[in-house]
């Protein structure tokens, strides 16, 4: 399957910076794919999703080089108007795309601007609100949303333009553990019920283990580790040396793995990290019985 986004050997420094911000990335990702990218702070996440949308290096000085390719077609080549129906970004702090006094107003705002017809307008609006679950909250503010559906307004903004690549900067890292669960279920109905490509930086490794099909690691602008979630816990002193959080459910079963308790998939969840402890303890008192 040919890649709906990529890059190769990306380069970006911004002006004045004393090091790249990225570089040599290659990256590729396919449509209906969720890949994640993490790092420690200032690794590059945000830079390498602004480049994926073309902000860098149209709206921020500094050096580019090497390309981004959407649909294979180089991503400079592509008008404004088609490249925002393509590629859409959602930023860490939703507040910060609202523009209109309440969430129909606010999912409308961008179609407007692009002179879509006002039927087809009134379809999306629709559809992007039944598939985030914000329909409930059309007529209000989206300035009175809780974090969570304040979040699924700006994805639903973002999706109501159909975009075939959704990027997400830290799109939880203001919500309550409830807010974070809405908002990863929202991105696997997508997944599965659209094929739209996802990409997420995000810090909290537990839902992303869950929900994402690739990680890609990165530290002070270079890719250090890239490689599908399952075998995340190959490469676990990679991602804690770089004080990034390894998820509970997976020390405990690499522990039990590694002491010769354990021999089956990566638990991506704490209740199969409960079920594996209680199968090997099972296991232990039969041994010992």
């Amino acid at each position: 399957m040919n890649p709906v986004i990529a890059c190769e050997n990306l380069c970006w420094q911004y002006q004045q910076a004393p090091a790249s911000a990225l570089s040599h990335i290659d990256l590729a990702i396919s449509p209906g794919e969720i890949v994640a990218i993490v790092g420690p702070n200032g690794s590059g996440k945000t830079s390498l999703l602004l480049a994926l949308r073309g902000l860098i290096p149209s709206n921020l000085r500094g050096t580019l080089n090497g390309q981004v390719l959407v649909d294979g077609k180089a991503l400079t080549t592509w008008r404004p108007d088609e490249l925002t129906q393509q590629v859409g970004l959602v930023f860490s702090d939703p507040e910060a795309q609202f523009t209109s006094m309440s969430v129909e107003e606010e999912v409308a705002f961008a179609m407007e601007n692009l002179g879509i017809a006002s039927a087809q307008i009134s379809e999306r609006i629709e559809w992007a609100a039944r598939v985030t679950g914000i329909t409930p909250f059309l007529d209000k503010s989206p300035f009175d949303l809780s974090g969570g559906q304040k979040q699924r307004v700006a994805i639903a903004a973002i999706l109501a333009l159909r975009p075939r690549v959704l990027l997400l900067d830290e799109p939880t890292s203001m919500l309550d553990p409830a807010g974070k669960e809405q908002v990863f279920t929202v991105l696997e109905d997508l997944r599965q019920g659209w094929g739209c490509a996802v990409v997420i930086a995000e810090h909290d490794m537990s839902r992303i283990l869950k929900y994402a099909d690739r990680l890609i690691l990165l530290d002070q602008g270079r890719k250090v580790w890239e490689g599908a979630v399952a075998d995340f816990w190959q490469a676990v002193e990679v991602f804690a040396q770089r004080q990034l959080n390894i998820p509970a459910a997976v020390a405990l079963a690499r522990y039990l793995r590694d002491a010769g308790r354990y021999q089956g998939p990566m638990p991506t969840t704490t209740e199969q990290a409960v079920l594996i402890l209680r199968e090997a303890l099972a296991r232990e008192r039969a041994y010992h019985g």
